[in-house]
């Protein structure tokens, strides 16, 4: 007895849309069981660090505000003290002896934002003779906004700029390119401070707050997800197809009619699994040269379940729905010469079908006839046969619009799986550039164990 575990990730940024992963495990394993789970892509948060050289960049700009706000991390410069001097003669690289920190040309001249001990050490070394009103220059603090906000987010500097004003605090913000910097006057410095630690507090704690109904949210929906996965999928399934028998009868009917699976069994080589040492032999034997799509895998046989399932459920089923083929474009990865779940798709009313894989099995005899043994001779004119080799850019023009994506026991061969993940999202992204939803049914099965392949699937 085999189990199917699966995982439907409800948002997904990097594939743009819904993905649903079918997994099946060996029961004898420890992991024996089905878990339904969503993911969510949750902000990094770094502490507030004490010391600027802890201050840590996000590795892309943020433009959120409140993950800005949450992940301000202010940080009071101590150690200096800066002063705004103009010079109306002076230009770009004039002053450098000062070690600005920052410098502006304006109409009206050069500014400099530079620091007091800078100036008071050449003021030593000049006897006294420098171009600076010290006793008028109002003295600033620096503190450093420990974020790496966009140049183009919104809303920073005006929160930042209330928060102080509310307090009767003057806030000159200067913007770098990783950083956002704000000069105070010296006086207010700590309150300063310690004002942006409190706002930064109060934008995490509403943060969090959020995310904790949305997890409460998240466990209500799972609930009421795996429910209705556990009407539609068969989750605890014997293993079916015999690989020895040239032809397979599927064990339930599509369509009310029953499908013939023919295989190609001569055509089949495969690299052994030694299960005792947990060893593959052979590992040097991938696709190309081991024709495992020459026959029907059990991953197939559950995605055509699925999808026979899906269609007899109430349109009103939204979670049930995505998986419906009717009137949609479907695309299967990896087709194999049995291409069943590509056949249940159309015969289940799809709009359009389109099969992919290797040359050599589109162009083969036995995917042909299993086309003509399963499809009325209309329904095989619809069917675009395509070859496409996973990863390759840019997609085929057959390819185009998809709204459900079908791959069946695809992911085995380690060399394969960012191929194979990159191709979803390609169609994904040409899909959401038509605005349309795009939805990805991916079975696997674990117990032949290819496990290296199964972790680097799972890592995305």
């Amino acid at each position: 007895m085999y189990m199917y575990r699966y995982r439907y990730v409800l948002t997904r940024e990097r594939l743009c849309s819904s993905f649903v992963a079918l997994r099946r495990t060996d029961i004898s394993r420890p992991e024996t069981g089905y878990r339904h789970c969503n993911n969510y892509l949750v902000a990094n948060r770094p502490l507030h660090y004490s010391n600027p050289s802890a201050i840590m960049a996000f590795p892309t700009p943020v433009t959120n505000l409140d993950v800005i706000l949450s992940t301000l991390s202010p940080y009071l410069d101590k150690t200096e003290i800066y002063i705004f001097h103009t010079d109306r003669k002076a230009r770009y690289g004039d002053h450098a002896s000062l070690s600005p920190i920052a410098t502006i040309q304006e109409d009206e001249g050069l500014t400099l934002i530079v620091p007091l001990s800078e100036v008071t050490s050449q003021a030593k070394a000049n006897g006294g003779d420098i171009d600076i009103d010290l006793e008028n220059s109002t003295k600033m603090r620096r503190i450093t906004l420990g974020v790496h906000s966009s140049l183009e987010a919104v809303g920073l500097t005006a929160a930042v700029s209330t928060e102080l004003a509310d307090h009767g605090i003057s806030a000159n913000m200067v913007a770098a390119y990783h950083h956002d910097h704000v000069f105070v006057p010296i006086q207010d410095a700590e309150r300063a401070a310690d004002l942006l630690i409190a706002l930064a507090s109060r934008a995490k704690t509403t943060m969090d707050e959020e995310e904790k109904k949305l997890a409460r949210d998240v466990d209500a929906s799972e609930e009421d997800a795996a429910a209705a996965w556990d009407s539609l999928a068969p989750l605890h399934v014997e293993r079916v197809v015999d690989h020895s028998k040239p032809t397979f009868t599927v064990p339930f009917e599509i369509d009310s009619k029953q499908f013939v699976i023919q295989q190609d069994c001569e055509g089949r080589r495969r690299p052994a699994f030694d299960k005792d040492n947990n060893t593959e032999k052979d590992e040097d034997l991938t696709e190309f040269d081991s024709k495992t799509g020459a026959v029907l895998w059990d991953g197939a046989v559950v995605v055509a379940g699925v999808l026979e399932r899906a269609s007899t459920m109430a349109k009103s089923d939204e979670f049930r729905n995505q998986l419906n083929p009717r009137n949609k474009v479907c695309v299967e990865l990896g087709c194999g010469c049995s291409a069943l779940p590509g056949l249940a798709a159309t015969a289940l009313g799809a709009s359009r079908v389109v099969l992919t894989d290797m040359d050599v099995i589109i162009q083969s005899n036995a995917l042909q006839q299993n086309l003509k043994r399963n499809l009325d001779e209309d329904l095989v004119k619809d069917i675009s046969c395509v070859s496409y080799e996973w990863g390759t850019e840019p997609l085929p023009s057959d390819m185009s619009g998809a709204q459900l994506i079908l791959a069946a026991d695809c992911v085995y061969d380690i060399a394969l799986v960012e191929p194979l993940l990159h191709s979803i999202e390609m169609l994904m992204n040409e899909s959401a550039r038509r605005s349309s939803d795009c939805v990805a049914l991916v079975a696997f099965d674990t117990s032949i164990g290819r496990h290296k392949a199964y972790d680097l699937f799972e890592a995305h």
